[in-house]
């Protein structure tokens, strides 16, 4: 039976002290600004989003929380991180208003461009945004990156589905499975790639898959997801959104707002503490290996700290009244919208929703190249002119007493030529690991001997363990090489000479004598 404090209305809650128990430096990126123009371009280029989008846009202040995220990044590079987190919170407000049906829709068609860059062609803008920011990815990112990156954003699309059909019937999933949605559903996983791509790391993938390295990866995506469900929880039940930790928190343990809201705060701290002590018991794996992981985990830490610090300065969660709630940390609650009191809760058991389908091959019709039919964007013309001072509404500066320092940046040259990405093996929660998968890492000191790159076919939908080696791919189209080539100096070219000295009526009809008459 609820208590009676559960059915009272609370008119606020105070949010718990999470900056304070984080005392990570923020730092933030020099190119801030610039990359910032340089979005609101790509993101406006066909002028969709006018109104209240537009405005909903610039008080995101995503190019804050880049520049606070990836600190060190280059400013090519800092332009695609921020592209894509403005393009995953624009993904996220699109699955908000839709169904099951919908954000299945929007996931083939951003899966179909990322698996498939450079062969598939969807009119779609989504999609043409998509293979945009790809193709400016793999221009510098390993394979490794790649694979993480492409196969988290398989799992955020799948997640996003679950959410919606929860959504849709009102269900409120129990704590744990709550948890491991949650995970995926919060986008952070691909922006853990980003981290890679940001700062050139080229980082094995034996290393990236050891116990520690991913339970740092866990730490900062709990952290930064938990505490966005307290940041945001206010907007969420205005809507009637019951994907969020506190409404599961309070119907699982049967806790009033507070109590809840306090529940998650501890939870978000023990995501610190545990960040902190993964951090303490890194092994080695030599000089190289170990500096490119420092800078990775650092990454994550700037993740923590950066995250927090932006939930006020963005009008996302708390309108125009960010510092003020950061400092006094009471927050009001919104009223309930109309279309929020007429949702019913259910407690149901949750459907399945069908995968989402990629297919195994792409029409002849839809075939395009990267240089004639794709969309044109202005990071793919020229770069753009940035004005001397950008405008007023983008002009958003953390609060100056925070403790922020301008970094400097590593400089990372793209090449000038697209390839092809070439994605390791991708790995999922659902398929089975290889036997001995990540058991030659060692606990601190040996190297790491490198495997053999693995080739994923394009012809591979995602979630697909199938692959091909890249000698028994190479060794048939050798073979046929050759074949062809003597085949054309032997018999084809001597074959067409001797036809064409014969079909010349003015040549001498000697066979040995080729001259021609006066």
């Amino acid at each position: 039976m609820a208590s009676a404090a559960n059915t009272a209305s609370p008119k606020s809650f105070i949010l718990p002290d999470l900056v304070s128990h984080c005392n990570f430096k923020l730092r933030v990126n020099r190119h801030r600004k610039q990359v910032t123009v340089e979005t609101k371009k790509w993101l406006f280029q066909g002028d969709n989003l006018v109104g209240a989008k537009r405005v909903a846009y610039h008080g995101l202040n995503a190019g804050l929380l880049t520049a606070m995220t990836y600190p060190d990044a280059a400013c090519p590079q800092l332009r695609v991180c921020n592209d894509f987190l403005t393009f995953l919170f624009h993904l996220d407000n699109l699955s908000d208003d839709m169904d099951n049906r919908g954000t299945r829709s929007v996931g083939e068609v951003v899966l179909n461009s990322l698996y498939h860059p450079f062969t598939y062609h969807s009119p779609v803008r989504i999609g043409r945004m998509t293979r945009n920011l790809y193709k400016r990815v793999i221009l510098t990112a390993s394979p490794g990156t790649q694979q993480r990156f492409i196969e988290t954003m398989d799992f955020f699309f799948q997640s996003v589905t679950q959410q919606a059909l929860d959504r849709a019937t009102g269900v409120i999933p129990d704590l744990k499975s709550y948890i491991a949605l949650r995970r995926d559903t919060s986008g952070c996983k691909p922006c853990w790639a980003l981290i890679e791509y940001a700062n050139n790391l080229k980082i094995p993938d034996e290393v990236m898959e050891h116990p520690t390295i991913l339970a740092l990866g866990e730490a900062t995506n709990d952290l930064v997801t938990w505490s966005n469900d307290i940041f945001s929880y206010n907007v969420e039940q205005s809507k009637g959104d019951t994907h969020n930790m506190i409404p599961v928190v309070m119907n699982q343990r049967n806790l009033d707002l507070q109590s809840a809201v306090d529940f998650v705060g501890e939870m978000c701290k023990s995501a610190i503490d545990r960040f902190i002590a993964e951090r303490a018991n890194l092994p080695s794996w030599g000089p190289e290996i170990d500096r490119q992981v420092k800078t990775y985990v650092q990454g994550l830490a700037d993740w923590i700290v950066g995250s927090l610090h932006w939930s006020f300065e963005s009008t996302r969660y708390f309108g125009t009244s960010g510092r003020r709630i950061k400092q006094t940390r009471i927050v009001e609650l919104l009223p309930l919208r109309p279309e929020a009191r007429a949702r019913a809760i259910s407690l149901s058991s949750r459907p399945s929703p069908p995968p989402i389908k990629i297919p195994a091959s792409v029409p002849s019709s839809n075939i395009s190249t990267p240089t004639d039919s794709e969309p044109k964007t202005p990071s793919d013309v020229q770069p753009s002119t940035i004005p001397s001072k950008p405008p007023a509404s983008d002009d958003v500066v953390p609060d100056p007493s925070l403790p922020v320092i301008e970094t400097t940046d590593i400089i990372v040259s793209p090449t000038k030529k697209l390839p092809t990405p070439a994605l390791a093996r991708i790995l999922t929660e659902s398929l089975p690991k290889p036997a001995g998968l990540g058991s030659a890492v060692p606990a601190s000191g040996a190297p790491i001997q490198p495997r053999s790159p693995e080739i994923l076919s394009p012809a591979i939908g995602p979630l697909g363990n199938q692959r091909l080696a890249k000698d028994a791919f190479l060794q048939p189209f050798s073979f046929y090489s050759l074949t062809l080539w003597l085949f054309f100096t032997l018999i084809y070219q001597p074959t067409l000479t001797l036809l064409r000295v014969f079909s010349i009526h003015d040549v001498h009809t000697h066979p040995f004598c080729h001259y021609e008459y006066m």
